[in-house]
């Protein structure tokens, strides 16, 4: 991410982050807090322990057919009838989706299953540069995962969006 900084010259960047990414830019600003200004953090978790507990063996992915890990992926989807606009989201990511090769898929599958490094209660971070945003419908992260990164990171601004987050 450096050399990408780079080309554009920045001392200090803005990180947003949904889901995996909002997991990753956290790691990030955990090992360059000098370079991260602020974050927001949409429907993402602070711990990879509730996916690495829920998956046997998180290497297992990296051989398991591109079909059956797209299939594995798309089921955690909502089945019954949503808003238009949750729909019009789900189109998006599947549209997105398609085209990743199986070893795009199975590196965000393990890097989502294996117990990371990030301790977000050390984040040399001032919470106030932190913004967490959340949705009140039908969202992949559960309500515990939400929870935890709330109170990781108690005194953070905190949006709520009524439907559409995922």
């Amino acid at each position: 991410m450096e050399k990408f900084f780079a080309l554009f010259d920045a001392k200090r960047i803005h990180l947003v982050g949904t889901s995996l990414g909002g997991y990753i830019a956290q790691c990030y600003a955990q090992y360059r807090p000098k370079q991260v200004a602020s974050m927001v953090l949409c429907n993402t978790f602070c711990d990879t322990k509730y996916f690495a507990d829920k998956s046997a063996s998180p290497f297992i992915y990296r051989y398991t057919p591109g079909l059956l890990l797209k299939k594995m992926l798309l089921a955690s989807f909502p089945t019954h009838e949503v808003a238009a606009c949750i729909a019009d989201s789900i189109d998006f990511v599947v549209k997105n989706f398609e085209p990743l090769t199986q070893e795009e898929v199975a590196s965000r599958m393990i890097l989502n299953s294996t117990l990371g490094p990030l301790n977000a209660a050390d984040l040399p971070m001032s919470r106030d540069k932190i913004s967490l945003i959340d949705a009140n419908d039908d969202v992949i992260i559960n309500e515990t995962l939400r929870e935890n990164l709330q109170n990781a990171y108690k005194g953070a601004h905190l949006g709520i969006i009524k439907i559409g987050g995922n």
